[in-house]
């Protein structure tokens, strides 16, 4: 099965756990039972999305209700949803048991599967033990001789698949200090950045120019872990994402990691790092404004007035205080005389000299001004009544547009 639609069945469940609010005992936990287990007999990992819609079920069914009523249609949901998967994956068990005679659900290489990813040799990666030959023809004939030698007799595909599951439980229980180091190195290969292209799908479709430069499973891990916490914080529904992540790759702990396995976790690493980007950008600008009010502060302190651009040029006068002196009294303390400024000079009963100037007036009927008034100065005696009359318009025009 194509990886990208084991992507979209696996977030499509995630998508409908999340947006099922009230729902009854058998709607929709049917159809989507019906859907997990078909998908099923293409790639098994869609049944780790089966403890979503559990959890689902108990958060939607009958939430109206008190807990002893709820108890058995949320039995009877989960029932329908089990039911569902098995009807859904029913053309392969009906296959294996009636036809082929083999008690196997789906398949019958998860033993083997199992060993390769926990045996002494194990990696992390699909490394084949000793004796297995790593292309698949080699990989399914191998292990059934080596088993069939084992036992001194001829297996059947579930004697197989068990034979190697035993071994690698022998393994863990003889050697689990060593299997629980190896479960460690699982989990760094599940987030490094290393690609481990088993089918060469990668590489091939690289040296044809498919794929083009962009970003790769490193730096979206990388910011999806980095911003699961504060999403979590801000999104408390952003944990359904966290889960299934975190759930996909307990799929793939028990056995290896490889590139094409680990992108399912792709879409909720994208959702969570993108939150965390946009929650960054938030905190970010929030703390340059923060800084700017700092900044500010002391400006605000020594009371710095920014003018209007039209009372810029307009004269600065004292308000008077409550006691109908204009001045400001010093302060009582002596700690006026330590400071480098001056203190503010005492406004005089004069006018100021950079008082607003008078509006001239053209009086209506003729003046003298007395020479004491001048300063001893001596002023024409009479003053004309109106101003002299403006220019006609014709006059400019014919200045300009006139015969030479």
């Amino acid at each position: 099965m194509p990886t990208v639609w084991l992507v979209f069945a696996y977030y499509f469940c995630l998508w409908f756990a999340v947006k099922t609010r009230t729902a009854s005992w058998w709607k929709p936990w049917l159809g989507l039972g019906l859907f997990c287990g078909f998908v099923a007999m293409l790639v098994a990992t869609i049944l780790f999305a089966v403890p979503l819609l559990i959890v689902a079920v108990f958060r939607s069914v009958a939430r109206d209700q008190p807990w002893p009523a709820r108890g058995p249609k949320i039995a009877a949901a989960i029932a329908t949803l089990v039911a569902g998967l098995y009807v859904g994956a029913s053309p392969a068990w009906i296959h294996n048991y009636f036809i082929a005679h083999e008690p196997v659900m789906l398949s019958a290489h998860s033993g083997i599967n199992f060993w390769i990813g926990n045996n002494p040799t194990a990696t992390g990666y699909p490394k084949m033990p000793p004796g297995i030959r790593a292309t698949q023809e080699g990989l399914l004939k191998d292990s059934i001789t080596l088993a069939e030698a084992a036992a001194g007799r001829k297996l059947t595909r579930a004697e197989v698949s068990k034979f190697w599951s035993s071994q690698a439980n022998a393994y863990i229980s003889t050697h689990f200090s060593a299997w629980m180091r190896l479960m460690g190195v699982k989990f760094g290969n599940f987030w490094n950045a290393y690609q481990y292209d088993d089918l060469s799908i990668i590489k091939l479709l690289r040296d044809d120019g498919v794929l083009p430069p962009g970003l790769k499973f490193g730096l979206i891990a990388a910011l999806g872990l980095a911003g699961l916490l504060p999403t979590l914080w801000r999104f408390p529904k952003s944990a359904w994402v966290v889960a299934a992540v975190f759930l996909h790759m307990c799929a793939l702990l028990p056995v290896f990691v490889t590139e094409r396995y680990r992108l399912a976790a792709v879409p909720g690493l994208m959702i969570l790092g993108t939150a965390g980007l946009w929650i960054f950008w938030q905190n970010l600008a929030a703390a340059q404004w923060g800084a700017r009010r700092a900044l500010c502060r002391p400006l605000r302190r020594r009371r710095v007035v920014r003018l209007h651009p039209a009372q810029r040029h307009r004269p600065l006068v004292p308000r008077p205080l409550q006691g109908g002196s204009s001045a400001r009294p010093p302060p009582a303390s002596s700690s006026w005389n330590a400071r480098t400024l001056p203190p503010p000079p005492v406004p005089s009963t004069a006018p100021s000299s950079i008082s607003k100037p008078p509006t001239a007036t053209f009086p209506t009927t003729p003046t003298s001004i007395s020479p004491s008034a001048t300063s001893g100065s001596t002023a024409p005696t009479n003053l004309p009544s109106t101003r002299p009359p403006r220019p006609p318009v014709s006059a400019w025009l014919g200045n300009t547009t006139g015969s030479p």
